[in-house]
């Protein structure tokens, strides 16, 4: 009898407790610390402590050199030593849970096993519906909560099509960390909500790159070809053959700044068709112009020139309008069949040198008439 009284009294002397703390509630999904005060008591050498959570819950994170046993849902420590101690983990529900999770435990010393108190269960939290206001754009994500979104939904937005002349910017507001928008720089987009959330879509000038590009192409192509064909062309027509220089001019010029093709074989049709320089166009015009002067106002503009020349070039009208007024004049004409420019304009030189020579002869031939008369007037009086 005394033998089974000492037992008695060895084993009860050990008052170990263990008292689980859980937080106010859950977020599926979402991790949560559970922390365990366990104390084996005075006298004790060791303990063991094991803490069971609910299936399909995930542990993690185990302190005091705790290990996991997931296929029995449990974790497990063992302690040397009669201190007491704090052991904690963290628990992930599921991201679809909306029950309560249960828990169960136990602080074991000497064998003998004593349930750990405190808290034995955990409810999911009330949903928190978070507003969401987009200015210049749309929600397309529908709302799930009343007036807004449950926290970490993942919202869908979108800018609205930017004014003409503007494209869209970049999305401001409350954009900044992990849970902000996915990308600042794109007019559709997702944000997660885990707070009431304000954004604004901005816009700015449209990008004047490809309107840019066509202008200044089409601009420098026919100015440059219109000047370096036109330029060469007479160059070269004057210098070495009537018709075929301002020909070429006239069709690389254009070929240059609106399409080869069209220009070469515009101008070289032209040109060897033609084959007139300005003097003879001059000379045309000035034997037609009361013919082609249609209007009476003694001018020659460019709507009656090209009825006889249909091929006639700007730089060709201007060298005929050598006054730059408003049209050619019969004047303008004459200086340039009359000059010494070319071989019509020789051959008309040559007529007035002749005209000239014809003068200064019969004036020789008077003068000698008249000396001639006053020698024998002369002897007569002698």
């Amino acid at each position: 009898m005394s033998l089974c009284w000492i037992l008695s009294v060895s084993i009860s002397a050990f008052s170990q407790t263990s008292t689980r703390n859980l937080p106010d509630c859950y977020a599926p999904g979402v991790a949560f610390e559970i922390a365990i005060s366990a104390d084996p008591g005075p006298g004790a050498t060791s303990f063991s402590c094991i803490d069971k959570f609910p299936a399909g819950w995930t542990a993690s994170g185990v302190t005091e050199g705790g290990s996991i046993i997931s296929s029995e849902n449990e974790v497990r420590w063992f302690s040397f030593g009669g201190a007491a101690k704090q052991f904690k983990y963290n628990l992930t529900p599921p991201a679809e849970s909306t029950v309560d999770g249960n828990f169960t435990g136990r602080i074991t010393v000497a064998g003998v096993p004593t349930n750990t108190s405190g808290d034995a269960s955990i409810a999911p939290c009330a949903p928190t519906c978070f507003t969401l206001m987009v200015t210049s754009g749309a929600k397309v994500t529908a709302e799930n909560c009343a007036g807004g979104y449950t926290s970490g939904t993942v919202v869908s937005i979108t800018a609205d099509p930017p004014a003409m002349g503007l494209e869209f910017d970049a999305w401001t507001g409350d954009t900044e960390g992990a849970d902000g928008i996915a990308s600042l720089m794109s007019a559709s987009t997702t944000i997660a909500m885990n707070a009431n959330k304000s954004i604004t879509a901005t816009y700015k000038n449209a990008s004047v790159g490809e309107g840019e590009g066509e202008g200044e192409g089409e601009g420098e192509g026919e100015g440059e070809g219109e000047g370096e064909g036109e330029g060469e062309g007479e160059g070269e027509g004057e210098g070495e053959g009537e018709g075929e220089g301002e020909g070429e001019g006239e069709g690389e010029g254009e070929g240059e700044g609106e399409g080869e093709g069209e220009g070469e074989g515009e101008g070289e049709g032209e040109g060897e068709g033609e084959g007139e320089t300005i003097e003879e166009i001059a000379l045309d015009l000035e034997s037609r112009f009361d013919e082609l002067d249609s209007d009476d106002d003694g001018r020659l503009s460019w709507d009656e020139v090209i009825v006889a020349f249909p091929g006639l070039t700007t730089e060709q009208f201007n060298a005929l309008n050598s006054d730059a007024g408003d049209g050619i004049t019969l004047e303008e004409l004459e200086r340039i069949t009359q000059g010494p420019q070319g071989c019509f304009g020789a051959k008309s030189y040559l007529r007035q040198a002749i005209k000239g020579i014809w003068g200064d002869w019969v004036l020789l031939v008077v003068s000698i008439a008249v000396l001639a008369g006053g020698t024998r007037f002369d002897r007569r009086v002698q």
